[in-house]
């Protein structure tokens, strides 16, 4: 059985609001982080597309619903590859969806009324093809690469992604109006595969969230923590409460990060208990290297963080010097290891401004550049 366009939008209109109303509000009610936020971007543009396509069955002269529907299919796609950034704790870069999307918006508005509901065709395709993939790529990385939720939602996004290159490909070799290509791959068939992807998306990331606000410094269930370490959502919390102290008063605070720079040669030559050992010996590092009015978390699995007022720049450099030396001197039990090797982050909020988010996301680029020096460490700041 085939529908027709306008019963395809009504029907994808109804379970993009529905998926997107119910992540939302559990993001505004329970998980309210960097992550949650960016995602529901994705469910916002979802929705999006669905009433641009409602609006085209409805007023097929409406050609201008062509423009801001293919620029949010390619936010669906592009706002969940960034939100996946963000849960691997990277910059999430979701600039970058946005730009695109603008650029397949003008293509759209240039091609204008003559091409109608098909404006901009193989530029859409190709846009969603490559955020697509990218989100893919990220789900299978990091500590995403661990949770089955995640990689379902990679599959889910690769399948899309193989999807559009074939539609794109059938576009050019049978022309978007032969009756062929509208049965095999027309708006309604795909209204039904986006719809597809928002249903998985909605159930997976929901899942994805509970985990990483379940489980402290998003290890294992069960996983010892060392005392005194504080889990990524507590972390937040009471950073965010120091922090907005911290502009009343205008004093500054920094942010330390220390990452886990050989979990995966861990992992490869040991077992993942040493791996996880080694996650143990990184968040003992943070709390016994940690001054004393501070607050020491972990952020992900292999980074931990801790967030003290600067008062002075050269008690800033004993820490991370302290931090370094005990670093080197760290057992990792099951192994032959002798130390374990880190890279540092430093960002204040004389730098960063005093949000938590800017201030993170400050702190990681710089330790991203400490990251690519390649040598354990290594300590770039930002102060």
């Amino acid at each position: 059985m085939r529908f027709d366009d306008t019963t395809a939008a009504v029907f994808a209109t109804f379970i993009a609001i529905l998926c997107g109303v119910v992540f939302i509000l559990n993001t505004a009610l329970r998980r309210n982080d960097r992550v949650g936020r960016i995602w529901c971007l994705a469910f916002v543009s979802a929705i999006m597309v669905a009433l641009s396509d409602l609006i085209l069955g409805l007023a097929p002269s409406a050609w201008w619903a062509t423009a801001a529907g293919n620029g949010a299919s390619v936010l669906v796609f592009g706002m969940l590859w960034s939100g996946l950034r963000a849960a691997n704790a990277r910059r999430s870069l979701y600039g970058v969806p946005l730009v695109i999307a603008a650029l397949v918006v003008a293509g759209s508005l240039v091609a204008g009324a003559r091409h109608g509901a098909w404006a901009d065709v193989m530029g859409l395709h190709v846009s969603v093809v490559l955020v697509a993939s990218l989100g893919f790529v990220e789900a299978e990385r990091g500590w995403l690469a661990r949770s089955l939720n995640s990689r379902i939602l990679g599959v889910s996004l690769l399948a899309a992604a193989l999807y559009f290159v074939v539609r794109a490909v059938a576009v050019l070799a049978l022309g978007a109006q032969e009756a062929q290509f509208r049965n095999a791959f027309g708006t309604s068939v795909e209204m039904f595969v986006t719809v597809g992807i928002v249903v998985v998306a909605c159930t997976t990331i929901s899942l994805v969230q509970r985990e990483r606000f379940r489980r402290p410094g998003l290890t294992d269930p069960g996983e010892a923590e060392s005392a005194g370490l504080l889990g990524p959502a507590q972390f937040r919390e009471l950073a965010e409460v120091w922090l907005g102290r911290a502009a009343r008063d205008r004093s500054t605070m920094v942010l330390v990060l220390i990452e886990l720079a050989n979990l995966d040669e861990i992992n490869l030559a040991f077992d993942r208990h040493a791996g996880d050992s080694a996650i143990r010996a990184l968040g003992q590092l943070a709390v016994d290297n940690t001054p004393t009015a501070a607050l020491a978390g972990r952020l992900t699995r292999n980074r931990a963080a801790m967030l003290f007022p600067l008062t002075d720049e050269q008690e800033l450099w004993a820490v991370t010097d302290r931090i370094n030396s005990d670093a080197l001197a760290a057992s990792v039990a099951g192994t032959d290891m002798s130390g374990i090797a880190t890279y540092l982050g430093v960002a204040s909020t004389r730098s960063a401004g005093p949000q938590f988010d800017d201030l993170v996301e400050t702190a990681e680029a710089v330790l991203e550049l400490a990251v690519e020096t390649q040598r354990p460490g290594t300590v770039e700041y930002a102060v």
